[in-house]
């Protein structure tokens, strides 16, 4: 908190006494009056236990679309500076949402007096509902949702005269069971390997110690625990995206209940799938090879909602997991053995099968976007056309099969296009979709991505 020094004021006073009397008077000291602004953020605990996302400094050198990103925080002016109100996420009733306050003295020094209102709203309200100025840095701020959000609110932080000083955004939530969705556990394992594999994949759920990543040592610990199968350990994993990760979404996950999928090493070699010599997969496509593999010996589990998460006991070349996200209503994922320790490889892999792409993606051709809507607002035309004059339906049908594929493709590229709209500089966030070593929280953009997938293609329903 930064104040502003004191000032004391000396002037003479004088008298016409016939003698040219004069009298010095100093004043008493002047406090200008109190200005400030009041920012609410995380505390430096925070784990991802719910959602909050605000424009932070660094932005405007590492964001490549910075002005646009702008808006994304409701932009205004406090004291004729420029404010972004940062975004919070949580569910009713929720429990553990504590922030701190910041707050930057503008003008003038606090006094014990001086106060920062946080006035309850729809439903939602703080703990304390004031604080002293001078007391901030010592305080943190319980925020309660007592009622589901139909719609998001912004919350106004007032001084004690009323004036806003500051602002809270909290994302709707009362569609928080529309959120809910099943992940399928598969387990690869090779026809001849079986329990080498299984081994293989709880080793590295275990591990605890020290690997080389990239060329660097470093210390890590999984989230399994020593002495309890997969099955047990998965609980630990659905605890952390329910909690950390996705939550932040306000999604939630029911891991179920482990299937096996049985591969045939020799063929996947002679098919070109499988280096030999490494037990590696090649860079191929994997992950439509083993969906197809999964649908065949188990094509109820195929069939169901949901998403598909598949567990390899191999390595891959250059990547640790893969989500699909060229497919619109893609559902499956792989981990690769090099990343089955690390947690927030799935939440990465999880969120890109919902549409989001890495926060350091490169920028899109615009010509190319122009002319992909142009195509999609002509053949939208031309079946409303068809429709319109009154086609049969099995015509159209017939009409529709040459221009389904391309259709889709182009679908999905805009739909991925227009959810993933700020590029940033690779590691240099927290981001759960950069690369950095230190991933803990996903942005408000991506929330509502995130939240429109599950509701379309994903949740329980």
């Amino acid at each position: 908190m930064t104040k502003e020094k004191e000032r004391t004021y000396k002037g003479i006073a004088s008298f016409d006494s016939g003698k040219g009397n004069t009298m010095e008077i100093t004043f008493p000291k002047v406090r200008p009056a109190l200005k400030f602004i009041a920012n609410l953020r995380r505390l430096d605990s925070y784990k991802g236990e719910f959602g909050f996302d605000w424009m932070r400094d660094d932005y405007q050198t590492i964001c490549k679309d910075y002005e646009k990103l702008k808006k994304e925080y409701t932009p205004t002016k406090i004291h004729d500076k420029d404010y972004f109100v940062p975004w919070l996420s949580m569910f009713p009733q929720q429990e553990d949402v504590k922030l701190k306050l910041e707050v930057e003295i503008l003008e003038g020094t606090a006094t014990d007096v001086d106060i920062i209102k946080l006035p309850k709203k729809d439903g939602i309200r703080f703990e304390p509902e004031q604080i002293k100025v001078n007391e901030v840095e010592s305080k943190q701020i319980k925020i309660i949702c007592n009622s589901p959000l139909s719609h998001d609110v912004m919350i106004d932080l007032l001084d004690k005269n009323d004036e806003k000083v500051g602002a809270i955004s909290v994302v709707k939530n009362a569609n928080h069971e529309q959120l809910h969705f099943n992940i399928i556990p598969v387990r690869i394992l090779r026809s001849i390997s079986k329990q080498t594999d299984i081994d293989i994949i709880e080793k590295q759920i275990d591990i605890e110690g020290v690997i080389t990543k990239n060329g660097v040592k470093e210390k890590v610990k999984g989230w399994g625990d020593k002495g309890t199968d997969l099955t047990a350990d998965l609980k630990n994993l659905e605890n952390y995206l329910n909690k950390n990760s996705l939550n932040q979404a306000l999604l939630q996950c029911n891991i179920g209940k482990v299937y096996d999928l049985i591969i045939d090493e020799d063929k996947w070699i002679d098919d070109n799938l499988i280096i030999d010599e490494g037990c590696i997969f090649k860079d191929t496509e994997i992950l439509e090879k083993l969906h197809d593999e999964f649908k065949n010996q188990h094509p109820i589990q195929a069939k169901k909602r949901g998403l598909v998460l598949f567990l390899s006991p191999l390595r891959k070349g250059g990547a640790g997991g893969e989500g699909e996200i060229s497919e619109i209503d893609a559902k499956r994922l792989v981990i690769y053995q090099s990343n089955l320790w690390d947690k927030t490889s799935f939440s990465h892999e999880i969120s890109h099968v919902l549409g989001l792409t890495h926060s350091f993606q490169k920028k899109a051709d615009k010509n190319k976007v122009f002319e992909y809507n142009k195509y999609i607002k002509e053949i939208d035309d031309y079946f409303n056309s068809l429709i319109k004059k009154g086609t049969s339906k099995s015509e159209i049908a017939r009409e529709w099969a040459s221009y389904k594929e391309g259709y889709r493709v182009i679908r999905s590229y805009l739909n991925t296009y227009y959810r993933n709209p700020y590029i940033f500089e690779k590691t240099k966030t927290e981001n759960i979709m950069d690369y950095s070593n230190v991933r803990k929280s996903f942005w408000r953009y991506q929330w509502k991505a995130m939240q429109d997938d599950m509701i379309k293609f994903y949740n329980k329903r």
